[in-house]
């Protein structure tokens, strides 16, 4: 519907106003057209989104819809590991070094001494 410009031009996208999503549940909630139809039209990147925000309408009511921003966690998940991979060889590295200093002033301690 949108073409690949939907997912190039994110930027404008990404804040899902209250006034939005309660249009988009109502649209919903009055029986004439699918999540999937609702959520092509808004340019969400799954009919899954609309269907939180009417679960979350009808459990909570009116007042918990908010305005929310775009996730930017949406990644393959070829991605996703590598970017664990690559915090917990960053966290491993802040590590050995604080290692390495606390035995580089052990070992100058000992010097001193003897």
């Amino acid at each position: 519907m949108h073409g690949e410009q939907i997912f190039l031009n994110q930027e404008e996208l990404a804040v899902y106003t209250r006034e939005t999503k309660l249009r988009a549940i109502h649209r919903y909630l009055n029986g004439n057209e699918s999540y999937r139809k609702i959520a092509l039209e808004l340019g969400l990147t799954d009919a899954n989104i609309l269907r939180d925000w009417v679960s979350l309408f009808k459990e909570k009511g009116e007042d918990a819809i908010q305005d929310s921003h775009r996730q930017k966690n949406y990644m393959l998940p070829e991605d996703r590991m590598n970017r664990i991979a690559d915090a917990e060889i960053a966290d491993r590295i802040k590590y050995l070094e604080a290692e390495n200093d606390y035995l580089k002033k052990l070992y100058s301690l000992i010097q001193a001494r003897g």
